[in-house]
């Protein structure tokens, strides 16, 4: 499996800038070309590019070719892409945080299971331990240690 590395939201900003823009700027240039009678200057193309591809379109300037149109419409709908580009990356970090975040948690759960059932086995090997000398006990006839001293052994020794 091939894995690629997310972009972040910068990265994904910039790329979105960078392409609506070299977009904004040739498309502005091409329209100048195309309709001259229209659009005097680059200037003209440029702001007209730029209404364009952000949907405001003030309709100060229009196209009026066929080929106006289109290089209009290929431009209104790298608009919504780049938007739509940069919604879905912000989308894509959001899950892979939280997916990072789960994983982390599951992790915790995991150390904390195995943690638990090593206090569990600890503490059955102790109750083991604790019938097995109330048994010697009992065989002994001995009574049973009174709580809070030791139960078996010297009580001197501390290691018993």
């Amino acid at each position: 499996m091939l894995l690629r590395k997310r972009l972040t939201l910068a990265q994904a900003f910039g790329l979105a800038a960078g392409v609506t823009g070299a977009a904004v700027l040739l498309v502005g240039w091409l329209v100048t070309l195309l309709e001259p009678e229209r659009f005097d200057h680059v200037g003209e193309g440029l702001w007209w590019a730029i209404t364009t591809i952000t949907t405001v379109g003030y309709g100060d300037l229009v196209p009026a070719t066929a080929a106006g149109r289109v290089l209009a419409a290929g431009l209104m709908l790298l608009g919504f892409a780049a938007l739509a580009f940069v919604t879905a990356t912000m989308a894509s970090i959001i899950v892979g945080e939280v997916k990072a975040e789960e994983r982390l948690l599951e992790r915790e759960e995991s150390e904390i299971l195995a943690l638990l059932t090593e206090l569990n086995d600890r503490l059955a090997r102790l109750e083991e331990r604790d019938r097995l000398g109330r048994e010697a006990l009992a065989a002994a006839g001995e009574a049973e240690p009174v709580r809070g001293r030791r139960a078996y052994g010297d009580p001197a020794r501390l290691d018993a």
